[in-house]
Parts: C-alpha cells; structure tokens; sequence
C-alpha cells in the first residue's frame, strides 16, 4: 500500500511522508538537533516532537507540515531532569491536557505497582 500525501487512515491523514523506504533505502528526514537526542515522543496534535537531550534536558520542537513541505521549528529547552531522575527516566508521553506523563525505574526491591504522580514537575521543583 502505498502512503501518499492525503491518503486517510481511519482518523489520521498523511500530510507529507518523510523517511519513507525500507532498510538500507532511507527516504527524506530532517535533522531535528546537532547535539543528539534519545526517547523521541509527540505531542498528541501532532505539531510539537519532544526528546531527551544527553544533557538530561526534555527538548521541544514545533514541526508543521502541509502537503507541499515541511517546517521545523529549532530546539528549544523545557526542563531539566535532575541527575538521579535522569538516570532512572525511562520514556515519556504527554496527556491530553498537555501535561507530562513520565515512567522511571524503580529502586531495587521497591514494589513493583505501578504509581501515577501527578503534578511531579512542581513537586521536583519543592525538592530542591
């Protein structure tokens, strides 16, 4: 099947594929950040890609795209994760509202159950 600008998929539309082909036949990307990043995410609407930099800092990019092209916005930093968070920090994803949702590995022998926390920036902020 082939995934051409407009094509629809249930709710979804494609808007402009990039990185199209298969192993060893890269199609079009675009460089989002010179200094790296790992665990990319977006954000649910689609214009906002989020990343972890090597400096623990969680990153921001606006993207907008149309069928004709795409439009990167640049790197812009919106938090820092502390150094013994960053370390356990193991992906993110953001909630409808717009608010971070984050999943770190626990300490051994600490209880597997897993624990929603929410409002954690405020509270990462109270233990500095």
């Amino acid at each position: 099947m082939t995934l051409n600008a407009g094509t629809k998929l249930g709710p979804y539309e494609i808007v402009a594929p990039i990185g199209a082909g298969g192993m060893g036949e890269p199609g079009d990307r675009q460089q989002i950040s010179v200094d790296g990043g790992v665990r990319p995410f977006w954000n649910r609407d689609g214009r906002e890609l989020f990343y972890t930099h090597p400096s623990g800092r969680i990153m921001s990019v606006a993207i907008r795209a149309d069928t004709a092209s795409i439009d990167i916005g640049a790197p812009r930093a919106l938090f820092t994760w502390p150094a013994e968070a960053f370390a356990r920090f193991r992906g993110g994803d953001v909630a409808p509202d717009g608010r971070f949702v984050a999943a770190f590995e626990t300490s051994e022998g600490a209880s597997r159950v897993p624990a929603l926390i929410l409002n954690w920036p405020e509270l990462m902020k109270k233990e500095k």
